[in-house]
């Protein structure tokens, strides 16, 4: 026990990886009537550049995937999950391979609702920023372009609306997503922590409102645009990820 204590926070870092633990045991004692849950808010700029050099990945379509569009059906998640996406206007690209969905993105334009606690998540005014989630990849395809090609599209696609940048928030406990997201050019601009316990949920984060207690209602953070000229996080907030491959799920 104690050695598998150390290589978690080795890994994570002491404060995360203690938090972690304490998840875990939240969860289990409680038969999932408790909870801990503590995300890490980045800012991405979209990138002027490709990933991918040019021709690499051509065999990959992405294309929009509309509300009636069969594709839906294939994707692993709930069906009342992907309904309210719907029904809130989010918007999502997939990626195909041969005709096979094999790997999707989804992303906001207004307001993103966090699906494991509750709160909402604010965008700037005018268009200039999305909230890009659930950026999905067969695991299957995971060391091959799938995910450059998905984003390279996405960027093009945020240019062209004059999108200057993506919101997004990744679990705290997901060293390798966090690691990619900081490779990718993510700057770490918040944190939100939240403590479930039957209906009550008490939320501390370091944006206003910084402290909040509620039993049904939820806390709304408005998000604004970043300061260009911030420096880049330190090492430490990079987390112990290394040089990993993207995980199969990038926003998690």
């Amino acid at each position: 026990m104690l050695r598998k204590l150390g290589s978690i926070q080795r890994q994570m870092g002491a404060r995360e990886g203690s938090l972690y633990l304490l998840a875990r045991v939240l969860d289990g004692a409680s038969g999932g009537r408790a909870g801990l849950y503590r995300y890490h808010l980045f800012w991405q700029p979209v990138p002027r550049e490709p990933l991918l050099p040019s021709g690499k990945g051509a065999r990959i379509a992405v294309r929009p995937v509309a509300s009636e569009d069969a594709t839906l059906e294939r994707m692993p998640r709930p069906r009342e999950v992907l309904r309210r996406r719907v029904e809130s206007g989010d918007r999502c690209l997939g990626a195909f391979l041969g005709g096979e969905l094999v790997g999707f993105l989804w992303y906001a334009e207004d307001r993103y609702r966090e699906d494991e606690a509750r709160c909402t998540y604010r965008l700037p005014p005018g268009g200039a920023a999305v909230w890009d989630y659930d950026v999905y990849i067969d695991p299957r395809r995971r060391l091959s372009p799938v995910f450059a090609r998905l984003w390279d599209e996405a960027a093009a696609r945020f240019r062209a609306a004059g999108v200057q940048g993506t919101f997004s928030r990744i679990s705290a406990f997901n060293t390798p997503s966090l690691a990619s997201q900081y490779r990718l050019g993510g700057r770490k601009w918040g944190t939100v922590t939240f403590l479930r316990v039957g209906n009550w949920q008490l939320a501390v984060s370091s944006l206003a409102p910084r402290l909040h207690l509620s039993r049904r209602a939820e806390p709304v953070f408005q998000m604004e645009m970043p300061d260009t000229g911030a420096p880049t996080p330190c090492a430490e907030d990079q987390g112990r990820g290394g040089t990993a491959p993207p995980a199969a799920d990038q926003r998690e």
